[in-house]
């Protein structure tokens, strides 16, 4: 008889006490997930914006300096930028560039 009124009393006290306790833990670390979630959400949006704006800013302020008017080519655009990057690489480091330049043409012959 002390057997079963001891399982008796564990067995209330594991439905009483610990089954609701768990429910509210889980709920805790639920609620406290979604939260985070929501809040590297937010973050990401505001990164995003921000980067946005940064491109945009740096989009017109490229386009300014290149004197391009309101339509614009992008093909045209990746030439010349490409255009401006050899010229100061010649300026800074002509006997480089030289050396690029010979072995594509050393390649050109090869080909041909």
């Amino acid at each position: 008889i002390k057997w079963i009124l001891a399982i008796l009393i564990v067995f209330l006290l594991y439905k009483k006490v610990i089954i609701p306790f768990t429910n509210k833990m889980l709920e805790f670390y639920t609620q406290k997930d979604e939260l985070e979630k929501e809040e590297d959400e937010d973050i990401i949006t505001e990164e995003d914006k921000s980067s946005l704006e940064k491109y945009n800013e740096l989009k017109k302020k490229v386009e300014s300096e290149l004197g391009f008017g309101g339509v614009l080519d992008k093909e045209e655009i990746k030439y010349e930028v490409l255009l401006e990057k050899v010229k100061k690489d010649i300026e800074s480091s002509p006997e480089d560039m030289a050396k690029v330049i010979k072995s594509i043409l050393d390649e050109k012959e090869k080909g041909t």
